[in-house]
């Protein structure tokens, strides 16, 4: 998770240079993170044995969510425009 969230952060601050929001950057995990969680949701389950495909699904879709919107909303904060002093 370390190197995947450093990809994303490389990622992220080189394309959102205009546009650095939390809500851009969630946006912006989720697209990501979609890709990284099909990978877990739906091709593992065809690789091993596991009990009930249906809930393995479920499982991973709802915790690769949680990670990517919480990894989203870290990566707004870090990369959020600093207000200006004047």
């Amino acid at each position: 998770m370390v190197i995947q969230g450093t990809i994303l952060s490389y990622l992220y601050s080189r394309r959102a240079a205009p546009r650095r929001s939390i809500g851009h950057a969630v946006g912006f995990s989720w697209l990501a993170g979609s890709v990284l969680v099909s990978y877990i949701a739906l091709a593992e389950p065809a690789k091993y044995v596991v009990p009930d495909v249906a809930s393995w699904i479920a499982v991973e879709l709802l915790a690769g969510f949680v990670q990517f919107t919480a990894f989203g909303v870290l990566l707004g904060f870090v990369y959020r425009e600093e207000a200006t002093l004047a």
